[in-house]
């Protein structure tokens, strides 16, 4: 059983926020900071903005689990181990009911607003006959009011059955090989950060009031803001219908001592991940939707030039297009991803006298998703999740890990002056090489030609045309890949760009660690150890991101790296 119970205040507050611009002050000789901070000593404020109330999220749930196991012993050298386990994870409440949810289920087309030719909510009973019906929290569930689910905004997944089996066998009976395989389910529990997150971002309980153009010192001097008739970014942060994520794990394992000193094991090791959340726009227009607000010679305003694609000025015109009228992106988190890994891991071992050894691992892994995380890296299509489908970011190719202790032979007991000089030496070491994770290149630019809305308010991103090898690029500091391997989608074609995830292969890794410790025997009891330890001993450079943004000035450079060399030196007394 575990209780969870979080007091999160992280919301603005409302003492009020003060805005400064540059507005009114001349331009001539000015930087945008000199004019900001005149109209700052002037008292002039662009905006004065200020919370009703001081959200606070008081979040709970509840965990109860229930496991049974056994083990089978068919013969003296087969053993199956097995057993299952039941999790309960309950959606998250708020103690004070504040919590609300986004759920399509709950929208009433009947109820939203009209969408003026500009993309602006029209609630005006005479030129939108239908707002006498509107309500401004159209599709939303509120905790305790008008959700189906009590003081939850989402159902309870009761049917988390794990099982797990395993196998042991020693097939030749003599102790130095051994056949080890195993198969088990794993339930995740909700995420819930989201629910603190739906507290703070949705509309439900927390009015604001705008008041421009007024002063530092009488905020109140000015006249409040009308209503905005921008529509809302709304957020449905906890998955409706939600299904429990989980993962089903899977390996045979081959182990053997070819000596008694040295041991190889060989495994495949692999998962699949199913119902993996993710965040996604589900107010998204259809692909090429915006074709029918193209500019004719008889509209020629609040209109997408014919053959253009969608630009940011133009993006409010798709709010006539979104299957929820009145909100623009709705960021929405759905338990409908999957993800699968599988790889080969080999691994040696050998003991040589004393305390000296060595230890050398390589795998060889691939790792899919059709979503990088759980809440960010949107689909560009929300209406085609598989298109998503590609390297997780968490894919390396190859990874070689060796470490290794070398205990020097001689004046072991460390007997007089040159026993404890000589004695006692001790060298280590921790060898690393790693291939690079992926990348997803985007656009950047002023130009949505699939026309989904990712250049306004919505969690996706627009991506570029791939029309060459990105890998076959110099490897560089300033160029890391073939930035000549993007274009934008040729003008004229009304399509989403066919770069995929994580197309573009970064920055390898390869580290060497250096130990030499010296053990000093200064009684019977007592005993002391030097250490001196070098991290990143050849001080090799390794990057480790990249901008992938194709319409920065820096598309393509490497813009970060590892730690450089660390040295450290220690003295250990024990006793």
């Amino acid at each position: 059983y575990y209780h969870y119970e979080k007091h999160e205040n992280a919301a603005n507050g409302n003492q009020g926020i003060f805005s400064v611009n540059t507005a009114g002050q001349p331009t001539t000789g000015n930087t945008s900071f000199e004019r900001t901070w005149a109209n700052f000593l002037l008292g002039r404020a662009s905006n004065f903005r200020q919370d009703s109330v001081d959200l606070t999220a008081i979040i709970r749930t509840n965990q109860i689990e229930f496991f049974g196991q056994d083990e089978f012993r068919i013969r003296r050298n087969l053993t199956i181990p097995y057993g299952a386990r039941y999790s309960m994870f309950r959606q998250p409440t708020d103690a004070n009911n504040k919590l609300s949810n986004f759920d399509p289920a709950a929208f009433n087309l009947s109820a939203a607003p009209c969408i003026t030719a500009a993309g602006r909510i029209d609630t005006n009973t005479t030129t939108c006959p239908q707002a006498v019906n509107f309500n401004p929290l159209n599709g939303f569930i509120i905790a305790g009011q008008n959700s189906p689910f009590g003081d939850k905004v989402s159902n309870d997944d009761n049917k988390n059955i794990a099982p797990r089996v395993g196998i042991a066998w020693d097939p030749f009976n003599d102790g130095k090989f051994a056949v080890r395989a195993g198969y088990g389910m794993f339930y995740d529990s909700v995420l819930f950060g989201n629910a603190e997150n739906n507290v703070f971002l949705n509309p439900a309980f927390n009015p604001q009031v705008n008041i421009p153009n007024t002063t530092l010192d009488n905020p109140g001097s000015a006249s409040v803001a009308p209503p905005s008739t921008n529509p809302l970014r709304v957020r449905g942060l906890i998955a409706s219908p939600y299904h429990t994520p989980y993962i089903q794990q899977w390996s045979l394992d081959l182990q053997h001592s070819v000596t008694k000193d040295f041991l190889i094991d060989i495994g495949y090791y692999g998962s699949k991940g199913t119902h993996m959340i993710g965040i996604l726009d589900i107010n998204q227009p259809k692909v090429g939707a915006y074709i029918s607000l193209f500019c004719t010679p008889v509209v020629t305003t609040n209109c997408v030039p014919a053959g253009q694609p969608v630009k940011g000025a133009t993006t409010p015109l798709l709010n006539r297009l979104r299957p929820f009228p009145g909100y623009v992106g709705i960021d929405a988190i759905a338990s409908i991803f999957n993800s699968n890994y599988n790889s080969l891991q080999v691994a040696v071992q050998k003991r040589f006298h004393g305390s000296s050894m060595l230890n050398i691992s390589y795998t060889w892994s691939h790792s899919l998703t059709d979503n990088q995380t759980d809440r960010s890296t949107a689909p560009q299509n929300s209406y085609c999740i598989p298109c998503e489908y590609g390297p997780s970011q968490q894919d390396r190719r190859h990874i070689l890990t060796a470490n290794y202790v070398y205990e020097l032979p001689f004046f072991k007991s460390q007997q007089g002056v040159v026993g404890h000089l000589a004695g006692g030496w001790e060298f280590s070491g921790i060898v690393t090489f790693q291939s690079g994770v992926p990348f997803t290149v985007t656009s950047g630019l002023d130009a949505d030609p699939g026309g989904q809305g990712c250049l306004g308010p919505s969690p996706c991103s627009v991506r570029p045309d791939m029309v060459g090898n990105p890998n076959d690029g110099p490897q560089t500091f300033s160029q890391w890949f073939n930035t000549a391997a993007f274009a934008a989608v040729p003008a004229g074609e009304i399509r989403n760009g066919n770069s995929g995830r994580g197309v573009v292969l970064g920055p390898g890794y390869s580290q060497f660690d250096l130990s030499l410790f010296k053990n000093l025997k200064l009684t019977e009891r007592v005993k002391s150890q030097f250490r001196f330890e070098a991290f990143n001993a050849f001080n090799k450079t390794n990057f480790t991101t990249i901008n992938t943004s194709m319409n920065s000035s820096i598309f393509g450079q490497v813009t970060g790296a590892r730690d450089p060399r660390i040295v450290q030196l220690a003295v250990k007394v024990s006793f």
